[in-house]
């Protein structure tokens, strides 16, 4: 359902409500909320699925029709085959026939786009097997083919370069002056750290035949919070989604009070991860879900090289998998928590939770000895950043440098301390599984619907990958919960005028034997398999287009 972009059909959203939810500008994409609370999580939810569907309204062109170009045109038609395709692939159905046609049809279409010669040439080659197929049924490995080169049919659709190293927009931030090769070969512009180096952009991914991305968002049809998950993170959709949830996996750490001193302390959490500053944005996101934390530069560079470099992470992951056996990875969007996913042994009301979300990298799922797929399984990036700062007191001789341990004690002196330099340090992959990594993931799976287990993927640019398997534990799911809702009760209700004080869950009931429980579960969780920088030493992307 579209909502019209107009004052009145907004009126129409606010009595649906009850209230304003939102600001439209028509200048902008950029949309204020004027309601600090929602009554209930419910309302917040209503009024994210309004907004996603009022701003896609507005993008595609006040009311028309978006795919009104040729181009658009046979992107739709691409994304419909494929998703037959895979239908058909999955039920293994006996009349190939429609199929034959559709996959003859789009074909046929795209001979006018301008491809590079590998996809061209590849296009025809099939476009004639096609019609020299006397067989009503398509083989498996003419329809993994065809889901190859639609996937790089789409990708040049999308990006207008199939082997585009970087997107356009990270390009122009950094400068004209360089070229899309120093984004692989420097590690520093300049005196900053260069946070794409060695990085691939996440349309060679999408572009993989074993890779099934998300459709554009411009072609999906949100009605409910449930269609969040084929919303893609780089979408500006995806974002105004996140921007309404309250707890996401990525901060429920913070709401487990895993950062107070005496929890960090505890659980033996780093330095950078200790302070009561954590609980306090956790606070503000439940009373404001659009509040954004403020990162400091070093946090900056973290955020931003973990981002670019997710799709390394997974593209690793997926060839070291499909080495010995037959492997699908699906993209995702935003899963929300609902109702039926609470256990009853948890006595755990639905309405007493804020609105819970999590976004996982990818899901996948293997193909057992019998042929038959097993269920998915989740998967979730982590690439630790080589780039440390050089920290330098101005009331020291200025070369002497202070270390990493050394500059938590002189961080508060904000008028002594100044980042001057930057070092590049070949780390290792984690050799650990950190608590906050596995609440994060127990809540991705709980969200995400996966039953048994998921995996974490920790990348390091130059040293490989260590994988961890992660089970699901839905004992500890319950506690979890259990302390989410008390700490929404106290310090997240619209009547509530309480911020959290420090170590506010340290003398509750049961709060102690949980954080044991949570490092224990932790420590259980080794590292599964290495993945050597030897076996994933080149990721262009004929070597990708080519894998079988």
């Amino acid at each position: 359902m579209w909502i019209c972009f107009s004052p009145r059909c907004a009126s129409c959203v606010r009595d649906s409500l009850g209230f304003w939810p939102l600001k439209y500008s028509r200048s902008s994409l950029d949309i204020i909320q004027l309601r600090r609370f929602y009554a209930t999580p419910l309302e917040a939810r209503l009024a994210c699925v309004h907004h996603i569907q009022l701003s896609k309204f507005y993008r595609n062109g006040s009311g028309k029709t978006f795919c009104t170009s040729q181009e658009n045109q046979l992107e739709k038609s691409w994304w419909r085959f494929l998703k037959t395709l895979q239908q058909r692939n999955q039920v293994g159905d006996i009349d190939g026939v429609p199929l034959r046609k559709q996959a003859r049809d789009v074909l046929a279409s795209s001979h006018s786009l301008e491809l590079s010669l590998e996809v061209e040439n590849k296009r025809q080659e099939l476009d004639q097997l096609l019609q020299e197929h006397q067989n009503n049924i398509l083989d498996e490995n003419l329809c993994r083919q065809l889901e190859a080169l639609g996937n790089a049919i789409l990708s040049h659709l999308e990006t207008g370069k199939a082997n585009q190293p970087v997107s356009a927009k990270k390009a122009s931030e950094v400068g004209d002056s360089f070229s899309d090769s120093s984004f692989f070969q420097e590690k520093f512009i300049g005196k900053q750290p260069n946070v794409l180096w060695g990085s691939i952009h996440k349309s060679v991914l999408r572009s993989h035949p074993l890779y099934r991305p998300l459709p554009p968002p411009y072609l999906i049809n949100i009605e409910s919070c449930h269609d969040f998950r084929m919303l893609r993170q780089d979408s500006e959709e995806w974002k105004i989604a996140r921007s309404f949830s309250q707890v996401s996996a990525s901060t429920l750490w913070k709401i487990l009070g895993f950062g107070e001193s005496k929890a960090s302390t505890l659980l033996g959490l780093p330095s950078s991860m200790k302070g009561h500053h954590h609980a306090v944005h956790a606070w503000k996101s439940l009373l404001n879900p659009s509040f954004e934390e403020v990162y400091d530069s070093v946090s900056k560079i973290r955020l931003e090289w973990g981002h670019s470099h997710e799709a390394n992470c997974l593209l690793a992951f997926l060839e070291y998998m499909h080495s010995f056996q037959d492997i699908r990875m699906q993209e995702v969007g935003l899963f929300v928590l609902e109702k039926g996913q609470i256990l009853p042994e948890w006595n755990i009301c639905y309405e007493e939770l804020p609105t819970i979300s999590a976004s996982p990298d990818a899901l996948f799922r293997v193909r057992n000895v019998n042929g038959v797929w097993n269920p998915w399984q989740l998967c979730e990036a982590k690439s630790r950043c080589p780039f440390v700062p050089r920290v330098v007191s101005s009331s020291l001789d200025s070369s002497h440098e202070i270390s990493s341990s050394e500059k938590i004690s002189f961080s508060r002196k904000e008028d002594t301390m100044t980042h001057t330099h930057w070092a590049f340090l070949n780390f290792r992959p984690l050799e650990k599984l950190s608590p906050i990594y596995f609440a994060q993931m127990q809540l991705q799976m709980l969200c995400a619907n996966i039953e048994e287990e998921g995996y974490l993927i920790s990348y390091s640019v130059t040293k490989g990958s260590n994988v961890f398997q992660v089970a699901r534990n839905n004992e500890w799911l319950g506690a979890c919960l259990s302390f989410v809702r008390e700490f929404y009760n106290r310090y997240g209700r619209k009547d509530s005028n309480v911020d959290p004080p420090d170590n506010f869950f340290w003398g509750h009931t049961g709060y102690q034997d949980f954080l044991q429980f949570t490092k224990e579960l932790a420590s259980q969780c080794t590292i599964w398999k290495h993945i050597s920088h030897e076996d994933f030493s080149s990721c262009n992307f004929s070597q990708l287009s080519s894998a079988k």
